[in-house]
């Protein structure tokens, strides 16, 4: 798990070529398709970073929303 901070913009455009490397490979072909969801994991989300991250279109989901769960 990562601190919200760790989810800057370098980081966020790595993941974004990992995500489109694998759209290339044999298995991702196959899913070429599909909707591509991104989720993002820090222990803790404040309400603006939450916010501020689903309007690029990635989700956010910290510790509290896993406890929820259960």
């Amino acid at each position: 798990m990562r601190n919200v901070t760790a989810h800057d913009g370098a980081s966020l455009a790595k993941f974004e070529a990992h995500i489109e490397r694998f759209l290339l490979t044999k298995e991702g072909r196959r899913v070429k398709g599909w909707t591509v969801a991104k989720a993002l994991f820090p222990p803790v989300f404040a309400a603006v970073e939450r916010d501020a991250f689903f309007d690029k279109g990635d989700e956010c989901r910290d510790l509290q929303w896993y406890a929820e769960l259960f």
